[in-house]
């Protein structure tokens, strides 16, 4: 027996227990539900498809091809595996993912791809992987009189100031960071240094990569993450997580200010340890 199928727009014929179509009449690209629909018998990725289209990096809905087997492009995952993608050459081969990146499929915070396989972020990066917030972000600023989470140096005024260590009481602004559980003030286990100062008190500053003063101050944080600073015209180009600490108006014997005073910013982040 056969018949026309409106339904399916194509002839089906009845062969002893079931119904199977001939073929249909639309044409490649064309939106589809099933093989049936299609005059070329392919329904692939949702649309009439010149071929079977069944590599792992090869599909027929790609951008200026649609209707057409076209091998996908290079960071296209395809059907790859976790951490592996289409290479943008082959249609049956995938490679692995740029190592230390982020991925749907590695779970956890500080986990990310490596060699083609989920495992342990980068020692002092921030994939991106961080579902449950663990991996939480600095937020810092300059307080006057007093700070309500960890304070790391004290300065005279917002710009154009010296620079005190916290143990002395000569100067009333406060650099502050808060945001990250078990963050302090420490020159110790998973810490770097902010600035170094030149005196106790009175102190011009420099940048943590010079070597003239002996004064360190320093940010620190509990295991499983770690602190890392560095210096910036904007703390946003280091990366999102970056939060700004200060700034200072060159590299040694230097002036400090809050984050509006000076080009050069002093940025810090909480990283994977």
């Amino acid at each position: 027996m056969m018949i026309y199928n409106t339904d399916y727009d194509q002839i089906q014929t009845y062969t002893k227990t079931a119904w199977s179509g001939i073929t249909g009449n639309k044409a490649l690209g064309i939106e589809c539900a099933s093989a049936m629909d299609c005059a070329s018998g392919f329904c692939v990725d949702g649309v009439c498809c010149n071929s079977s289209c069944a590599n792992i990096c090869e599909a027929c809905n790609l951008v200026g091809t649609v209707g057409t087997c076209t091998v996908r492009p290079a960071d296209d995952d395809g059907g790859c595996a976790i951490c592996k993608t289409c290479d943008g050459v082959s249609n049956t081969v995938c490679k692995n993912k740029v190592n230390n990146t982020q991925v749907t499929g590695c779970t956890g915070t500080c986990v990310a791809c490596q060699s083609g396989i989920c495992g342990a972020a980068t020692s002092g990066t921030d994939p991106g992987n961080d579902p449950d917030n663990t991996l939480k972000n600095l937020i810092c600023s300059v307080t006057s009189g007093s700070c309500a989470n960890t304070s790391i140096f004290k300065m005279y005024t917002t710009s154009n100031a010296h620079a005190e260590l916290l143990s002395q009481a000569n100067y009333n602004y406060y650099a502050c960071c808060s945001g990250v559980s078990g963050l302090g003030n420490t020159c110790s286990g998973n810490y770097d240094t902010v600035l170094k100062l030149s005196g106790l008190t009175n102190a011009h500053v420099e940048k943590s990569t010079q070597a003239n003063y002996a004064n360190s101050v320093c940010l620190s944080v509990s295991t499983g993450s770690t602190i890392v600073c560095d210096y910036a015209t904007d703390c946003a180009t280091l990366g999102p997580s970056y939060a700004c600490v200060a700034s200072i108006s060159g590299d040694t014997n230097t002036h400090v200010g809050d984050c509006t005073a000076y080009l050069t910013k002093v940025c810090c982040a909480n990283m994977c340890e």
